[in-house]
């Protein structure tokens, strides 16, 4: 009711003033004048009850949006409250799935690098072991050498021992065959210089003959035992060798694994870090100092540096 009468009170406003010239008033008599005096009272009545009452309303509008206002600021400082406490439990967790990584990560490096240490000890004695083989390969050599220096310097003696023997039965056949038929005091006397020398001859070219048939049995079996024990011993290196390659491959194969798995985890970390930046970037939040990406990769540690390369070089060297 309140509202329509202001509606009516404004419009005959508007339209009287629109009506009235500044003249009109000196042509209306006094009763006219103190009418539309009263009527101007209660439009200014009128008007001062509305902006009493707009004033009530402005006075509530204001205090509801002050209530408002502190509750919005409350609420955005629970919110971000809560935001920096999630982003504080997220980051605690990547730290602590970081360290329980690298420690896991700190393990499979000092098993790798015990192997290793275990493959350079294996290695060192199988050269050892395989020097040792040498020197023995080499003095089994020289005794060869020797046994077939004597029994070339054994037949040496034999042939010089059948030249004489030669000689001696030619010089026999000259003098029987000038002297003619021996006699048989002659065949009888086997105490003479020359039969005694030939059959001493003799007796030494049988003596030699023998001794050369025992070295060259002797070099034959030195000989085919040596090749026995050349073959075992390649065998057993080639085995060795075999064994020793195989177990770096299965080093240098975890220790590529190691690297992957550790570049991928790093991957992780840089994007988890684009995704906090942003969260930080949409709040208007400054990122905290330990949430640095040099500083959560730091945490991942370095990759593993291996021993694995030049071990299984010397390995290589050493076969060959």
């Amino acid at each position: 009711m309140r509202l329509l009468s202001i509606l009516k009170l404004h419009l005959f406003s508007l339209r009287s003033s629109s009506s009235l010239s500044p003249h009109y008033y000196h042509s209306c008599s006094r009763s006219m004048l103190h009418l539309l005096c009263r009527w101007k009272d209660a439009d200014i009545m009128e008007w001062q009850q509305i902006c009493n009452i707009l004033s009530g309303v402005c006075s509530r509008m204001s205090g509801k949006l002050v209530s408002l206002q502190k509750e919005t600021q409350d609420s955005c400082h629970q919110e971000h409250e809560r935001i920096h406490l999630q982003y504080r439990e997220q980051l605690s967790a990547l730290e602590e799935e970081y360290r329980r990584r690298e420690e896991a990560k700190n393990q499979d490096l000092e098993k790798l690098q015990q192997e290793n240490t275990w493959l350079q000890n294996r290695l060192a004695e199988k050269l050892q072991q395989i020097r040792h083989q040498s020197d023995i390969i080499d003095e089994i050599k020289k005794e060869l050498l020797q046994s077939v220096q004597r029994t070339e310097i054994s037949e040496g003696r034999r042939l010089c021992y059948e030249h004489k023997i030669k000689q001696l039965e030619e010089q026999l056949q000259r003098y029987v065959s000038q002297h003619g038929a021996p006699s048989i005091e002659i065949e009888e006397d086997k105490s003479s210089a020359a039969y005694a020398e030939i059959n001493r001859l003799k007796k030494s070219l049988i003596d030699l003959q023998q001794e050369k048939d025992i070295y060259i049995k002797t070099y034959h079996s030195e000989i085919a035992k040596l090749r026995e024990k050349l073959q075992r011993q390649e065998g057993a290196q080639t085995s060795s060798e075999v064994c020793s390659i195989e177990k770096l491959t299965e080093v240098q194969t975890d220790l590529a694994e190691k690297k992957k798995a550790i570049a991928l985890l790093q991957d992780i970390v840089e994007d988890q870090y684009c995704q906090l930046r942003d969260l930080h970037k949409e709040k208007g939040m400054a990122m905290p100092s330990n949430t640095k990406l040099d500083h959560l990769k730091g945490l991942l540690g370095k990759e593993p540096e291996s021993e694995v390369d030049v071990v299984f070089s010397e390995s290589k060297s050493l076969g060959s």
